[in-house]
């Protein structure tokens, strides 16, 4: 299955063929992990059969996607033909986002850290005075920190991963 996410934003989707495992049943032994002929080695007595397609594990690589799991997506088979000033002002254009991201991401960081401190100076004080209150509103204002910086992470991840497959396209273009 393909998902998109804008022009650029298509990802490798699952292998129809084997859902994702890799493997798909052996067309020898159809998954049954005996071979279907009579073995040579025991004389048809079932000891020391294998199958010699699948090794006796009844699975064997999935021709569609090749063991990977994944299949390209259209929109990666659409690099290959789009031209390589558009290729780069795409490519440029998710560093320029990958970079905002960055510094957002930091933004984040430094806020959760001033936080922390100022609730740690919060509690001192009031342990200073015998009260402990635990400081639910900066915990939660902590977490939605770590969720939105989570975030950042994985577009930056996703963006970056976009970009190797328009470097793949343009490398194939120069060739």
């Amino acid at each position: 299955m393909i998902v998109k996410k804008g022009f650029f934003g298509d990802k490798y989707g699952t292998c129809p063929n084997c859902g994702g495992t890799r493997r798909i049943n052996c067309g020898k032994c159809s998954g049954s992990m005996q071979a279907k002929t009579t073995c040579t080695a025991c004389k048809g007595t079932k000891r020391n059969v294998s199958c010699s397609q699948c090794n006796a594990t009844g699975k064997i690589k999935c021709t569609t996607c090749n063991g990977s799991g994944t299949v390209e997506s259209e929109w990666s088979r659409s690099l290959r033909g789009m031209p390589i000033d558009r290729l780069k002002f795409e490519y440029e254009k998710l560093q320029r986002s990958i970079s905002t991201l960055r510094t957002k991401a930091a933004r984040m960081a430094r806020d959760y850290e001033q936080s922390e401190e100022e609730c740690g100076r919060y509690q001192e004080e009031q342990r200073s005075h015998g009260i402990h209150h635990p400081d639910l509103i900066g915990e939660n204002y902590r977490n939605h920190l770590i969720g939105e910086m989570g975030s950042c992470e994985s577009q930056i991840s996703e963006m970056e991963s976009e970009m190797k497959a328009i470097e793949k396209a343009m490398e194939s273009s120069w060739k």
